[in-house]
């Protein structure tokens, strides 16, 4: 996240403006996989695997919306 601030920083107007949109998105993102997290650890063996599915989704999607913030500041 660090690095990706960084480097919006540097970026021109336009992708800089839809940059810092979609590193908000990877924010929040990031803060609900946490709060998911940390229901898991208090969690049942009963909802375990249903926790774990929600936590690997949030995951991809987190993942995505870095690469998607990644990729445009490296087209800048």
């Amino acid at each position: 996240m660090n690095e990706l601030e960084a480097k919006l920083k540097e970026a021109g107007s336009k992708a800089k403006a839809e940059a810092k949109e979609q590193l908000q998105e990877l924010k929040e993102k990031r803060a609900a996989l946490k709060e998911d997290m940390e229901k898991l650890e208090a969690s049942s063996k009963k909802t375990w695997e249903a926790a774990k599915q929600k936590v690997k989704d949030g995951m991809d999607e987190l993942e995505e919306a870095y690469n998607k913030v990644r990729d445009k500041l490296k087209s800048e």
